[in-house]
Formats: structure tokens, sequence, C-alpha cells
């Protein structure tokens, strides 16, 4: 059963999605990669954001998921110039607990999905999985 629900859930694509982390923290940077790794996709995980920008507007991957500080409001300055730069690829913004205000925030300066930490595991890659599927919306099953 839950193989079925799993296959369901994959990306209709039979190459790995290229999903591309930008989080200042090594540990959750490091936690997102091995788990979407497990799950079959291409990560790239960038702790600097003029690497992360170089690469994104660049090269775009099929999702970006951007970490937020509130030491440093990055999180949704990368959504801007991301935006600014006609990057259509689905962003999905992670925060810490900002709340109303900071989802509010992130959504309109164009991020697709807004999470709060803690997330399960089951949420993250379901917001992944939409995120893919809206992005190439002609190979969805």
């Amino acid at each position: 059963m839950v193989t079925e629900s799993r296959e369901a859930a994959d990306p209709p694509s039979t190459k790995e999605p290229r999903i591309y982390v930008f989080d200042r923290d090594d540990d959750v940077r490091d936690s997102l990669k091995m788990l979407l790794e497990s799950n079959r996709m291409a990560v790239r995980a960038f702790g600097s954001p003029t690497e992360f920008l170089g690469e994104a507007v660049d090269h775009p991957g099929d999702c970006l998921i951007l970490g937020f500080n509130r030491l440093i409001v990055e999180g949704l300055d990368l959504v801007a110039v991301l935006r600014r730069h006609q990057v259509k690829t689905p962003i999905i913004f992670i925060d810490g607990g900002g709340g109303a205000s900071t989802r509010a925030s992130a959504l309109s300066a164009g991020s697709d999905a807004y999470l709060e930490r803690p997330i399960p595991e089951a949420r993250l890659l379901r917001t992944i999985m939409d995120a893919l599927v809206r992005r190439n919306p002609t190979e969805a099953v």
C-alpha cells in the first residue's frame, strides 16, 4: 500500500527532478539533501546566496527550496531576485516560525508554497511533488 501511494506521488518524468536547496544552516541543508536524495531527487545544496543565485538564474532546477533566517532576510530577497530574473521554477519557502506575516510576505514575493518548521517529511515531499506536477502539467499522470 505504501509503495502504491509512493508511486502515485512520484513525478511523471523518468529523470530525477533537480532540486536546489538554499539554507545557511549546515544541518538543515544536509538533512534536506539526504531526505530528497533518498527519494530519488538530484539535489544541489547551497549555503551562499551568491552561489545559489548564480546557479538558479543561469540553470534553473525543477524546484527551489529556500530557508529563511530572521537575522538575514535573504530568503525573501532571493525570491524577489529570482522572479525579477524571470525564473519560473517553483519556489518552496521554509521558515522557522515567522507566522502569518512571513507567510504572506513569502507568497506575495513569488513563492509557490510556504512551509513552517518542523515539517513532516511526507508533507515536504508532497509539496515538492505538487510543485513538480504544476511545473510540467502535460506530464501529469
